[in-house]
């Protein structure tokens, strides 16, 4: 999901964009192929006007040399000037207008020169239509249709009012009004069939650029579609393909250039690598790399068919009870594996994850839970997690301690997990509000309601479990994930997370419609928190957005 800091960051690379702005920077260049076409087509014309002096005669000879040579000056003059680097956007709507009303000029000589039907059979008709033809290469729908608007508007003007009341009596049929009328209807509709083809030229371009970016070859790894975007990183399905014909199926998650100079954002990715490096345990979503390749940092990691915790609550709404279990005692492993991991030399690291939220967890269709982004995760011991005025992560799932500023550790990550599980039972978050001012105090000043308030048939031992681990004291806190896990694991009834809790959890998944592009959700942290304001309303709105 993209954060609230950025909203526009995350688009700046898309395909849209990409080519909106390439287009942009080559239309002088575009536009002066275009004038050096017509420039040498105007010269072609005036040679070819002044050989047929002798059929035509002279003075509608010269008037038609003399027009294309002006025509040649004008568009020779103005390929040089866009050569030299002079452009306006306005140049190829009034180029456009020169270019379809030349037949019509041509149009006025033969009718001044030779009378209305043979102007109406002219040779210089026939290249009406591809003038029009001419439009599609500015890339511009809206150009396009402007070229066939205005040539059926000249048509029409040129046959009605000048044209027919000279005609005589007995002219041939496809002198009527009917058959002008479907000349008209014909350049009308060129103009909308160049549209068509300015945007088909488009889309192909879009899609090239879309292949291009997910068919990217990161070194070893092929990126195929991006399963998410956030402002600062996009995630893509990739393949790992080494030498040797060996590929496996992996999640590749890259920075954006735009941030990748930025110093701290770099150290959060770095660091995000890092800490995964060290871990491996089934609940926690392994790291496989970390590089940099073409100025893109990169980290590979497991890919994970299925969806995130956030995405399924969306979809399938609240979990059933013994799912909840389950999934409890599954992240409660991951987080006591990553509380207890010690470091090569069996120092203990007291790492908190610090960013426990639902789509930060996921559920693969085969039921398994993993716990995913690591980017704000740091040790407790030796260096400061908090600055003023800087809060990372998702507010809504922070404890009280870390939102207050005060020394923090592994627990403030169990009450994170405690505010999850409110919202997967009961479908509500307790901890909305409509700013960001409410929702700190109603984390720091408020005892939380049981689950079985909003969901009457929840037991007893869950309530105990869940109001256990949002004691605003941590020292009333749940104590380790360790107990957690028995916690959830002695749980009984329709609670009892075995022998049912993962098949219901798998029966969810199946309503929810998990898919490959909802596997593996980018970790889109922001080095800095602001409050991203809900609507107002009664009460607290479920299933919030993060």
């Amino acid at each position: 999901m993209p954060p609230a800091e950025p909203p526009n960051r995350g688009r700046l690379h898309s395909p849209e964009r990409l080519l909106a702005a390439r287009l942009l920077a080559d239309a002088p260049e575009r536009e002066a192929s275009i004038a050096g076409f017509i420039f040498w087509l105007a010269l072609a014309g005036a040679a070819a006007g002044l050989s047929l002096w002798p059929a035509l005669g002279a003075r509608q000879s010269l008037g038609i040399g003399g027009g294309l040579g002006v025509l040649a000056l004008y568009y020779g003059g103005l390929r040089r000037a866009l050569r030299a680097g002079w452009y306006r956007p306005w140049i190829r709507w009034l180029n456009i207008a020169i270019e379809t009303s030349a037949p019509a000029g041509l149009y006025l000589l033969d009718l001044h020169y030779h009378g209305p039907e043979f102007a109406l059979t002219a040779p210089p008709l026939a290249i009406w239509a591809t003038m029009i033809l001419l439009s599609a290469l500015r890339c511009s729908r809206r150009l396009a249709i402007w070229a066939g608007t205005l040539a059926a508007v000249e048509c029409a003007f040129l046959y009605f009012v000048l044209t027919r009341p000279g005609l005589p009596a007995g002219a041939i049929a496809t002198f009527s009004p009917p058959f002008i009328l479907v000349r008209v209807g014909l350049l009308f509709a060129s103009g909308f069939l160049t549209a068509i083809i300015a945007g088909d030229l488009v889309r192909t371009a879009e899609a090239a650029i879309v292949a291009i970016r997910e068919r990217d070859v990161m070194g070893k790894y092929v990126l195929q579609e991006r399963l998410g975007e956030g402002g600062m990183a996009e995630v893509y399905r990739a393949i790992y393909s080494p030498e040797g014909g060996f590929e496996k199926q992996v999640a590749v998650k890259r920075i954006h250039s735009f941030v990748a100079a930025d110093p701290e954002f770099l150290a959060l990715f770095r660091r995000e690598a890092k800490i995964g490096s060290l871990l491996a345990h089934p609940n926690v979503v392994q790291f496989l790399d970390f590089g940099r390749y073409q100025g893109n940092y990169f980290i590979a990691m497991e890919f994970v068919e299925g969806l995130s915790l956030e995405a399924g609550l969306r979809v399938a709404g609240r979990l059933p009870l013994s799912a909840v279990a389950y999934l409890c005692a599954e992240l409660a492993e991951a987080l006591d594996y990553l509380h207890r991991r010690c470091s090569i030399g069996g120092k203990s690291l007291g790492l908190v994850h610090r960013d426990i939220n639902p789509p930060n967890i996921l559920i693969s269709r085969d039921g398994d839970v993993k716990l995913a982004d690591f980017g704000i995760a740091r040790a407790v011991r030796g260096s400061h997690l908090t600055e003023i005025g800087t809060v990372r992560g998702k507010i809504r799932y922070m404890a009280p301690e870390v939102l207050e500023g005060k020394p923090f550790n592994q627990r403030a990550d169990l009450f994170s997990l405690g505010v999850m599980l409110y919202l997967a039972i009961t479908g509500v978050l307790a901890t909305e509000g409509s700013d960001r001012e409410q929702i700190v105090r109603r984390i720091v000043e408020n005892d939380f309601l049981p689950p079985s308030v909003l969901r009457s048939e929840v037991p007893r031992d869950l309530d105990a479990l869940v109001v256990g681990l949002l004691a605003r004291d941590p020292g009333r806190r749940t104590p380790d994930a360790r107990t957690l896990v028995q916690q959830a694991l002695a749980l009984g009834g329709v609670a009892a997370p075995w022998p049912d809790g993962k098949s219901e959890l798998l029966r969810w998944v199946e309503r929810a419609g998990a898919g490959p592009t909802e596997a593996t959700e980018p970790a889109m942290t922001s080095p800095t928190f602001a409050a991203r304001p809900t609507p107002r309303g009664k009460g607290p709105a479920p299933l919030p957005k993060n």
